[in-house]
C-alpha cells in the first residue's frame, strides 16, 4: 500500500453564519468560488480547511485554534468584520506564522490592520473573480516562501516593545558611567 503524503494546511478564517443565511452564502461563495480553485490550481499539496468543515469530534474552539497555530498558512475574510474571524486572525498574529488578509471591495477595513495588505474581491462580474484569484495566487506564493518575513500589528508591536527594552538597557547602563571611564557611542 502507498503511502499518501500529508498535505500542508490552508486554514480559511472568515465569517461563517447559518446555513441560508447571508453569511454562509457569502462564506461558501468566497471558498467555493476564489479559495479552492486558486489551491486546487496551483498548490496541490494544501489542503484548504475551514471551521465548518473539520469533520473531526471534538471541541470546535480547540480545534480552531490548533489549526489557527499549526497551519502552513490562513487565509482570513474581513468581510463584514465579524467578531469571530478577527479573533481568529489575531490568534494566527500571535502565532506570527503567515497570514493573507481578504476583504469585499465594498467594505472598509478596520483601523487596526488597515495597514495590513488585504486582498479585495468582489462577485459582481466574472472578472472580478479572475482578478482576485490572481491577486490571492500572488500572495500565497509571496506569503509560503522560506525566507517570508512575517508582519502584522503584533509583529511591530512586540519589536517596538524590545527595542524599548535595548535602550532601557543602554541607557541604564550608562548612567553608571562617568566621562572619565565611558566613551560615548
Amino acid at each position: 500500500m502507498a503511502s499518501e503524503t500529508k498535505k500542508k494546511l490552508c486554514f480559511v478564517a472568515s465569517p461563517i453564519g447559518d446555513a441560508g443565511k447571508p453569511d454562509r452564502t457569502h462564506a461558501d461563495w468566497l471558498l467555493k468560488g476564489i479559495i479552492i480553485p486558486v489551491f486546487n490550481t496551483n498548490f496541490p499539496d494544501f489542503a484548504v480547511q475551514r471551521a465548518d468543515k473539520i469533520s473531526t469530534p471534538g471541541m470546535i474552539n480547540a480545534q480552531v485554534i490548533n489549526a489557527l497555530h499549526d497551519a502552513e498558512l490562513v487565509v482570513a475574510d474581513m468581510t463584514t468584520h465579524n467578531a469571530n474571524a478577527f479573533y481568529e486572525m489575531a490568534v494566527r498574529h500571535m502565532v506570527r506564522r503567515p497570514i493573507v488578509h481578504m476583504i469585499r471591495n465594498d467594505q472598509k477595513i478596520p483601523f487596526d490592520v488597515a495597514p495590513h495588505r488585504a486582498i479585495p474581491y468582489s462577485y459582481a462580474h466574472p472578472d472580478d473573480v479572475e482578478t482576485a484569484q490572481t491577486a490571492l495566487q500572488s500572495a500565497v506564493e509571496e506569503a509560503i516562501r522560506p525566507d517570508f518575513h512575517v508582519e502584522n500589528p503584533i509583529t511591530h508591536a512586540r519589536g517596538v516593545q524590545k527595542l524599548q527594552r535595548i535602550w532601557n538597557v543602554r541607557r541604564k547602563s550608562r548612567s553608571k558611567c562617568t566621562p572619565r571611564y565611558c566613551r560615548s557611542s
